[in-house]
């Protein structure tokens, strides 16, 4: 796992997680058990951002995990944001559910930029994890996103991103897109410090020296073999 984010102002609205589900009989944590991961963008950036992100956060970690469906996760998020009335605010988020026993992982998406799988050795790109989706938090009562899922392969890598990213503009006006993440992935070996470095290099040569107008993340989830 490797994640980074870097703020447009001082302080941003961008935010991942890792929270591990399992436990012992004893209560202690399960490190070979499910992890839950989230990433997520508050609207705006800067103070107020940060604001809504603070309180996703702290809903998050109030969460009693007896449901670990991904599309529960974003409902529960959901409820809490809307019925705090965040203004003119809402959050876009990815929340998946990874086991490593099996390999599988379980998705929702409210809204968010869709993750990328990244091959093991040649690196292509398999699939955008677009086959599900549904409204960004704090707007309506209800989410209304499915639940997909997928089995990783050893070697695989998840690519995780806001739209910061590939909203990203060169001098010209041209937006940094999907396409050129995918592109940047090619010569990667996968490995997560690969994966930020390759991405925020293309990312930072495509800028060409501007200031980021939105705050970006980017994560990295590698399926390592046992």
């Amino acid at each position: 796992l490797c994640g980074t984010m870097h703020a447009a102002k001082e302080v941003g609205g961008d935010y991942y997680d890792f929270l591990p589900l399992g436990r012992s009989p004893a209560g202690h944590v399960d490190a070979w058990g499910p992890w839950m991961f989230i990433i997520a963008d508050a609207s705006g950036h800067g103070p107020s951002a940060a604001v809504v992100t603070a309180m996703l956060h702290a809903i998050l970690h109030t969460w009693v995990w007896k449901d670990m469906r991904p599309d529960m996760i974003l409902e529960f998020l959901n409820t809490k944001l809307f019925h705090r009335r965040i203004g003119n605010s809402f959050v876009t988020a990815f929340v998946a559910v990874y086991d490593p026993a099996t390999r599988k992982l379980q998705y929702a998406n409210a809204g968010h930029p869709p993750p990328i799988i990244k091959g093991t050795h040649d690196g292509a790109v398999l699939a955008f994890l677009d086959d599900v989706g549904g409204r960004p938090l704090g707007i309506t009562s209800e989410v209304g996103t499915e639940v997909g899922t997928v089995e990783l392969a050893f070697g695989q890598t998840l690519v995780l991103y806001t739209d910061g990213i590939v909203d990203a503009r060169d001098p010209l006006g041209v937006e940094f897109g999907h396409q050129r993440i995918a592109t940047s992935l090619a010569d990667c070996n996968g490995l997560p410090d690969c994966v930020i470095e390759s991405v925020t290099k293309s990312l930072q040569a495509h800028e060409a020296g501007r200031r980021p107008r939105d705050d970006q993340t980017l994560v990295a989830v590698y399926v390592k073999h046992a």
